[in-house]
């Protein structure tokens, strides 16, 4: 079946104020559901704490007053950069767009481009301690 035949291949933009509306948020953050109290892992390929949307981070929790990253590290093999593809990052952004008061927790579980079961796993274990 030719999808194009039967599906308009119509140009879509990105708009997380759009999006955000489809999934009622603005109400939810209207009514004091932020996300306050609350921390989110972000199991992925890490977090670039240092971009703006975490606070302009000089280190992790740094400065505290406006640092939403309070942890990062890997269970990967540790390969000294924050964000490996900008992925993780990405996915924060949007937890952090949603409930803008939670805390982020960035665990980088890739290895360039894929995760090994026992890195995904330790990462899930992290969380129960």
């Amino acid at each position: 079946m030719d999808l194009k035949v039967r599906y308009p291949n119509k140009k879509n933009k990105k708009f997380a104020s759009a999006n955000l509306n489809l999934i009622n948020q603005p109400q939810t953050a209207q009514k004091g559901f932020g996300g306050e109290g609350t921390s989110v892992v972000i199991a992925d390929t890490g977090v670039n704490y240092r971009h703006s949307d975490f606070g302009s981070c000089t280190a992790v929790n740094t400065p505290a007053s406006t640092c939403r990253v309070i942890q990062s590290f890997d269970t990967a093999p540790d390969d000294n950069q924050l964000d490996d593809d900008g992925h993780g990052s990405n996915v924060a952004g949007i937890v952090a767009q949603v409930a803008p008061k939670t805390k982020i927790i960035g665990i980088d579980v890739f290895t360039g481009s894929s995760a090994s079961d026992t890195d995904i796993l330790a990462a899930i274990n992290w969380t129960s301690n």
